[in-house]
């Protein structure tokens, strides 16, 4: 591992001190955390405390990822004072227009993609319009139903990424297999959770290799 740098890579889903620990282990060739906080189902979400200790001991930049949270909510997670914020579901651009008011750090906002798109061209153009509207650093594109293990249509990936005017991350069924094929749409990041766990923890080994697989292409 090491080089020149390839892609923006962030490891999602940390969910506790360990967790933590042992990402940190590549910490020269990993961009950034996330952690999944606020309001929502997902099994990797922690509470704020959690988080807030995460934000303290992180030697990485720390991303607070969440969806559809209230104002005052979002709030209160902008106070664990990560580095940035990541805006899943059906936030509107006015509301993060009000939150990037009271927030100064990167903003991340999310679009989902079908597995299988029956028109990707129309699908990427509806998407690219739709970045228009919002005031975000970078837009990150998941599969549908986000934390899923699965891909979504490439097509529509390769579209927005060759037109987009802010960077591109690209999450949903990464792993050391297949980085190779979403790292040929020439992304700004790639974003994985799953394709680095092994029983729902992270693993340093499927880490590692994911790394390799990257830095050896």
């Amino acid at each position: 591992m090491g080089g020149d740098k390839i892609v923006f890579i962030k490891i999602c889903g940390i969910k506790n001190e360990s967790e933590l620990n042992i990402v940190s282990k590549f910490r020269d060739n990993i961009d950034a955390i996330g952690m999944i906080v606020g309001n929502t189902r997902s099994k990797r979400r922690i509470s704020l405390e959690t988080s807030r200790e995460i934000v303290k001991k992180s030697e990485l930049p720390v991303i607070a990822v969440s969806t559809d949270q209230s104002y005052e909510e979002w709030i209160e997670i902008i106070g664990i004072a990560p580095d940035g914020i990541q805006f899943h579901g059906n936030i509107g651009p006015k509301d993060v227009e009000k939150i990037r008011e009271k927030y100064s750090g990167f903003i991340l906002k999310v679009f989902e993609v079908e597995r299988s798109v029956e028109d990707p061209f129309d699908e990427s153009d509806r998407i690219l319009n739709s970045m228009e509207e919002y005031d975000a650093d970078a837009f990150l594109l998941d599969t549908k139903g986000g934390g899923t293990g699965m891909k979504h249509d490439q097509r529509v990936s390769e579209k927005v990424i060759h037109e987009a005017k802010r960077p591109i991350i690209l999450a949903g069924g990464i792993n050391a297999e297949n980085v190779s094929e979403f790292l040929k749409a020439d992304p700004f990041g790639i974003d994985i959770s799953s394709g680095v766990e092994t029983n729902g923890i992270k693993d340093e080994r499927r880490i590692r290799s994911l790394l390799e697989h990257v830095y050896g292409i």
